[in-house]
C-alpha cells in the first residue's frame, strides 16, 4: 500500500494535531529517504504531505518536536550534573569512568550524557535553521 492510500485510510480517524504530527513524521521520512528512493516516489510523498499541511505548519510541528527533544536532553544533562556534581566536560576531563573502575552504571551514564550533550548541540542548530527558513 502506497503512502497516499495509507493516509486516506488512517488520517480521518485522528485529530488535526495528530494529522500534523503524522505529516511531520512522514516529512522527516522523506528527508531521510531521499537518498534511498528515486526522486519520483519522494516527489509523490512530498505532494501528499503538502496536501495535508502547509510548509509553515510542517516547520512549526518540527520546531515543536525539536523543542520537546531539547527539553529531554536538558533534563538528562541536569540530572547527571546533579548526580556527579560536575559538568560533562569536567566528567570527561577527570576521567571519572576510569576512576570508578568502568562500572556499568558509570559507563551507561557517560554514554547517555554524551548523547544528551551532542543532542543539545544538534537540536539547537536544527531549530535555528528552521526558524531562519521561516523568515
Amino acid at each position: 500500500m502506497f503512502v497516499e492510500e495509507y493516509l486516506e485510510y488512517i488520517v480521518p480517524f485522528y485529530s488535526s494535531y495528530c494529522k500534523k504530527l503524522l505529516t511531520v513524521l512522514l516529512f522527516y521520512f522523506i528527508i531521510n529517504a531521499s537518498v534511498i528512493y528515486s526522486g519520483y516516489y519522494v516527489w509523490r510523498l512530498t505532494m501528499t504531505i503538502l496536501d495535508i499541511a502547509s510548509v509553515d505548519e510542517i516547520k512549526e510541528a518540527l520546531i515543536n518536536e525539536y523543542k520537546r527533544k531539547l527539553m529531554l536532553y536538558s533534563i538528562t544533562n541536569e540530572r547527571l550534573k546533579k548526580k556527579y556534581k560536575m559538568t560533562f566536560h569536567e566528567f570527561e576531563k577527570k576521567n571519572i569512568v576510569k576512576k570508578m573502575n568502568y562500572t556499568w552504571e558509570v559507563e551507561k551514564d557517560s554514554m547517555e550524557w554524551e548523547h544528551a550533550i551532542e543532542g543539545l548541540k544538534s537540536i539547537k542548530k536544527k531549530i535555528k535553521l528552521l526558524k531562519q527558513s521561516r523568515e
